[in-house]
């Protein structure tokens, strides 16, 4: 899965220029799968902002991607257990 796929959603909810929302993908591109395993420990305030919005993105509209996601970066399962994601 590709993030920038969802770079026509990001502009429509964000409301923001094109140049700005391909800094955002390109930030929260190398961020997601840290702040999935670490919690967003490692993530400034902007930061979870944006990667907060692109996760409820795909949970509420992106199921697959969701799935994906959470397969490859929580295999053991202990997010979605202590989030309520089982």
């Amino acid at each position: 899965m590709t993030l920038t796929a969802l770079q026509p959603k990001l502009q429509e909810q964000v409301c923001r220029s094109e140049n700005e929302i391909n800094n955002i993908m390109s930030l929260i591109s190398g961020i997601i799968p840290d702040a999935i395993r670490t919690e967003c420990a490692k993530c400034n305030p902007s930061q979870k902002k944006h990667v907060g919005k692109v996760l409820s993105y795909l949970f509420h509209n992106r199921k697959n991607y969701w799935d994906d996601l959470l397969a490859k970066f929580d295999p053991d399962k202990s997010l979605r257990e202590k989030y309520g994601f089982t």
